[in-house]
């Protein structure tokens, strides 16, 4: 059973009772939620995870993986054995999903909690708890010594393979909405018609009703007549065409051209593969009209500003305070106007596109590139000041050019840092996360501390979306104060957190230590006492004699 392979998941929330209903892929007629059985899946992860270890595709993928996460992991701090703690797993494969894919995947944030084993029940929240199944499998493989690069490596390979399966299965249903069936050989018109279906359902995610034909295919020539279409359609045609011509020596090619099944579940895995950098285009555009947004390029907007841009304008803000606040991008230095941080909006679940209960076509990260280039030149999970300055003096992004001379701040921040942490600067602590803020202030999110791992599915269904009276309300506010387009960047703040360290205890003074011992001392001195004064008593009841007199009933000591 599942629970045999997950007695090394101790602690944190509740797996069953806490976590929220499960967001199947697959929906019956009345839009439920698929499940399967416990024992189905845990072979599905098996499965998998043999896969990726084994020989053939899977093993060339898991090759692929290590030759680019290699650097991250010589970078990340190790245990005594040389291998990852859980922390620094999920850290190092969430990395690895969001810099190649977009992805973001449910349960596998840097700080999520691992779950109890005892709780394990449904399969529907097996579902959305998949990334702590396969880490509890593996780390049962190497007997609790922790992970090396190899078996991260084998959890992403194997959460690529389940992923892809997903995809596989959508197909099928594309299939059926079109009166088609699996079995069916398609020419090349059919072909387009399912790949289309497929990215349309993977675009509606969790409002997609996969039993409907005839809704589907009312709902796709709807979606014909949108601008958005023709780049899909694009898309779709530009995987297709490089599918054939890597299959062109394979095919006879005096005969008709026909696809199986097989063949159309590799486009569609490749379709899946490279979705978040084809969407990612959407994302650079936003990013630019923000830009136009900040006046003074330090990756800050008036929140009024960004309420107004939507008349006239190729986009519409129109996210809530609140859920801006929630997800860590407000910055709410300037009370009456606060600001927008551009990068921490980007990486916000709003410019998401949920998909299925295992992930969310996100934007890329920018900043994990930056964070790459600098494990790389730092192989280990902390570099000096001086170091650093010398590398990210000559580091450039989309929009800062290299080489530059950074302000004598930001140089004696870096040593800041250093001294705060005994002489070197720990690159994935939140201090040198805050440098690289401001100094990529577009492309690297200010870290601020107590925001909760939120996902997308936390805010599907218009739950960012605030209303058009609380817009205008802060508009009119702002421009009562005469705040209108002004900002404050955040102070800096020199609370350091090292995720993958255990934070050291401060030692005491020595006058409160002297002091702890004699409140100790008195403590245990009462106890004594009164331990003795109730022995007297009982010896006293024993003899018949009066407690008050004290000498005659005296324990024989």
């Amino acid at each position: 059973m599942v629970c045999t392979f997950l007695r090394f998941l101790v602690g944190g929330a509740a797996l069953c009772s806490a976590a929220p209903q499960s967001r199947g892929f697959l929906r019956n007629g009345g839009g439920t939620a698929r499940t399967i059985d416990a024992s189905e899946l845990e072979l599905s992860l098996r499965e998998s995870l043999e896969g990726a270890m084994g020989s053939g595709t899977w093993a060339y993928r898991a090759t692929e993986i290590e030759r680019k996460m290699a650097k991250t992991f010589q970078a990340l701090p190790k245990n005594e054995n040389g291998r990852l703690a859980p922390a620094t797993v999920r850290y190092i494969v969430h990395n690895y999903f969001q810099k190649e894919h977009g992805w973001l995947i449910e349960g596998l944030e840097p700080t999520t909690t691992r779950a109890n084993a005892s709780e394990v029940h449904g399969a529907s929240i097996i579902q959305n708890k998949a990334p702590a199944i396969l880490e509890a499998l593996l780390e049962e493989r190497q007997a609790d010594r922790g992970l090396a690069l190899q078996d991260a490596v084998a959890m992403m390979a194997a959460l690529e393979h389940l992923i892809f399966d997903e995809s596989v299965i959508l197909l099928e249903r594309a299939y059926a909405l079109n009166n088609m069936h699996a079995g069916d050989m398609l020419d090349e018109i059919g072909l387009h018609e399912v790949l289309r279906s497929y990215l349309l359902l993977f675009r509606q995610g969790q409002s997609a009703n996969l039993f409907d034909g005839d809704l589907h295919r009312s709902i796709k020539a709807r979606y014909s007549t949108k601008a958005g279409w023709h780049d899909i359609v694009a898309y779709e045609q530009d995987v297709q065409q490089d599918y054939d011509f890597n299959a062109k020596m394979k095919v006879n090619p005096f005969q008709e051209r026909s696809y199986s099944f097989e063949e159309a579940s590799q486009m569609v895995i490749n379709l899946a593969e490279g979705y978040g950098k084809w969407q990612n285009a959407d994302c650079r555009d936003m990013k630019e009209h923000l830009m136009t947004m900040d006046t003074k390029g330090a990756g800050r907007i008036p929140l009024d500003v960004f309420y107004r841009s939507s008349a006239g304008t190729a986009y519409e803000f129109t996210e809530s305070r609140e859920y801006l606040r929630d997800v860590g991008a407000l910055d709410e230095s300037l009370v009456g106007n606060p600001s927008v941080l551009i990068a921490n909006y980007l990486a916000g679940p709003s410019n998401c596109i949920a998909s299925n209960s295992y992930y969310s076509v996100c934007c890329l990260s920018e900043c994990e590139h930056l964070m790459n280039d600098i494990e790389g030149h730092v192989k280990g999970p902390a570099a000096t000041s001086k170091q650093l300055l010398s590398m990210l003096s000559n580091m450039s992004s989309t929009t800062v050019d290299a080489p530059r001379t950074l302000s004598p701040s930001m140089t004696s921040r870096l040593d800041m840092i250093a001294d705060q942490n005994e002489g070197t600067i720990p690159i994935h602590g939140r201090l040198f996360g805050q440098w690289l803020h401001y100094a990529f202030p577009h492309e690297c999110p200010l870290p601020v501390s107590g925001v909760n791992a939120l996902t997308p599915s936390a805010w599907l269904n218009g739950a960012a979306i605030g209303t058009s009276t609380e817009r205008d309300t802060h508009i009119q506010t702002s421009d009562e104060l005469e705040l209108s387009g002004q900002q404050v960047t955040t102070e800096w703040t020199d609370e350091e957190i090292l995720p993958f360290v255990d934070q050291p205890v401060r030692k005491s003074g020595g006058f409160l230590v002297y002091m702890r011992f004699i409140m100790m001392a008195c403590a245990i001195l009462f106890v004594f006492k009164a331990a003795y004064e109730s022995l007297q008593k009982a010896l006293c009841a024993h003899q018949g004699t009066e407690w008050k007199d004290k000498k005659r009933c005296a324990l024989p000591i």
